[in-house]
């Protein structure tokens, strides 16, 4: 019998891991509404942008914005994608500058 990993996400409510890539979640909506559905792995922002600045290389925060949300590799708590102010915002932020550098407006993962 399979063990899942449980755990209270602060954006969505009860998440259970089903596997590497999906997620069981309950969640109350903005309205009260109680939702169940199985969705996509959760991850930070950070975590995101790494993942796509490993890939591609140094980009500008819009570049980099765009391509998080077209993979949808993270969504913000209210719903709406990450805008190119909050990328540039973390990246600068000092308890991730060990990360990311930035170098002629662009980002990248800090080597």
């Amino acid at each position: 019998m399979k063990k899942f990993n449980k755990s209270l996400h602060p954006t969505i409510g009860h998440v259970t891991t089903l596997d590497e890539d999906r997620i069981a979640y309950k969640e109350t909506n903005i309205l009260g509404i109680l939702n169940y559905g199985i969705g996509r792995q959760i991850m930070t922002l950070h975590d995101a942008m790494v993942e796509v600045l490993t890939g591609s290389g140094a980009l500008s925060p819009t570049e980099l914005a765009r391509e998080i949300n077209r993979r949808k590799l993270y969504t913000r708590g209210d719903g709406r994608p990450v805008p190119p102010s909050q990328i540039s915002a973390r990246a600068s932020k000092s308890n991730y500058c060990h990360m990311f550098s930035r170098e002629l407006g662009k980002i990248d993962v800090a080597r």
